[in-house]
């Protein structure tokens, strides 16, 4: 990581330049390398063939989620919002004793 010093109207691009060099570019200005990596190339499409990995899962949303789709963890509500919901809970205990006392 690095920090671009760079004036207030500057663009993104000069921000880049100001900290990541050499940037290279090509014939119709589309940023294909930043410090020299990858060393060749610009932009060109990657192949469908994965070789010997597999594809990984769609990630869950939070309707998968509500649905309740197998393997999902055990389908409860998650820990912190049990914890959350305790410590609403407490908090109001705690406003209605203080206010029991204050009369």
């Amino acid at each position: 990581t690095a920090c671009a010093q760079v004036a207030p109207d500057a663009s993104s691009a000069e921000a880049l330049a100001s900290v990541a060099k050499p940037l290279r570019y090509d014939s119709s200005a589309m940023l294909c390398a930043i410090s020299g990596y990858p060393k060749s190339g610009c932009g060109e499409q990657v192949s469908g063939d994965s070789g010997s990995a597999k594809p990984s899962e769609p990630a869950k949303t939070a309707d998968d989620q509500e649905k309740g789709e197998e393997g999902d963890g055990g389908g409860g509500p998650s820990v912190g919002l049990l914890v959350g919901i305790g410590a609403v809970l407490l908090l109001g205990v705690a406003a209605v004793v203080q206010a029991r006392r204050r009369r």
